[in-house]
This record gives structure tokens, sequence and C-alpha cells, in this order.
């Protein structure tokens, strides 16, 4: 399903649905599974990425991205490209997120832009940077509070609603 020859960059990947998509990815052969993440990955990070890859032949590595940032994400392809000179790049998996923890009416206009940033802007930098690509996967995922129109519904869930209109 996936390629050897290839790389495939999971935003959001080391930990949750995002470590899930990388495991999926390494069992259905991709060579190279890159994650992009805000902070550097923990020891347990760690250790579940070597313990990945001693299980298989897939190269498994973290990135310090922020998607937000234009030029953190172009930094990160370009440290893609470095890395793995070889493989081209063939697929992006999105799933970064922040929770901002407050009922959407008490939330002011700072907290309703950090929950929705690493969605909206994250998606249209990894767009703007991925447009020339030859990519054979973008998958955009995010959770099931999308779909729920409740008073307490986060701001999470419209974050993730607004990327499914």
């Amino acid at each position: 399903m996936f390629r050897k020859d290839a790389a495939y960059i999971i935003v959001g990947g080391l930990t949750g649905l995002g470590w899930a998509c990388v495991q999926f990815l390494v069992a259905y052969g991709a060579g190279h599974a890159v994650c992009f993440s805000r902070r550097k990955p923990s020891q347990e990070n760690l250790k579940n990425i070597n313990d990945l890859e001693s299980s298989s032949s897939c190269n498994v590595v973290s990135e310090q991205v922020d998607v937000t940032r234009y030029d953190s994400v172009e930094n990160g392809f370009k440290s893609v490209n470095n890395r793995f000179p070889c493989a081209e790049i063939k697929g992006v998996i999105f799933g970064a997120a922040i929770l901002s923890d407050a009922i959407i009416e008490s939330m002011d206009n700072v907290k309703f832009a950090t929950a929705l940033s690493p969605k909206v802007r994250g998606a249209w930098n990894l767009h703007l940077i991925t447009r020339d690509l030859n990519l054979d996967y973008v998958v955009i995922h995010s959770l099931f509070p999308a779909y729920m129109v409740i008073k307490e519904n986060r701001i999470m869930g419209l974050g993730i609603r607004s990327k499914m209109v």
C-alpha cells in the first residue's frame, strides 16, 4: 500500500491518532515515516520510535515543526529531503490540534485563534509547500466532536468542522 522508496509526513505523529497512523504506515510498507511535532519527542516517544524501527524496515524519525509557521514547515520539508535524498515525499497525514478547554461563548479572540490556528494555518501552509509535489496521499483527520452542535462543544470541534465544510 505504501512505498519503501518514499517518505510520508505525519503532522502530530508522536501521540494518539497520529502515532496510530505512523504504526499503520509502517505495517503497510512505508520506507520512511517522519513525525512533525511542535515539541521535541519525549523519552517515551523516542523509545516508541526505536521499538517500531527495530521491528520493521522503516525509518521512523521526528522533526520539530510548527505547522502554523510557513518557514518552519518549509524547513521541515527541506530536512526530510536532506535526510532521505532518495525518498520522494508521497504523502501527508495531518492531525495536529490544540485543545482549548473552554465553552465557546466564554472564549476571547486569543483563545479562539490559538485553538483554530493549527488546523487552519497548518493546512494552508502544508498546501503551499506541497502543491507542486506528486503526492499519493493527503489525509486530514480529526475528532468526532466536529459533528456535535451543543453549547458545551469545545472550540476544537469548531476548528475540526471548519476543515470539513
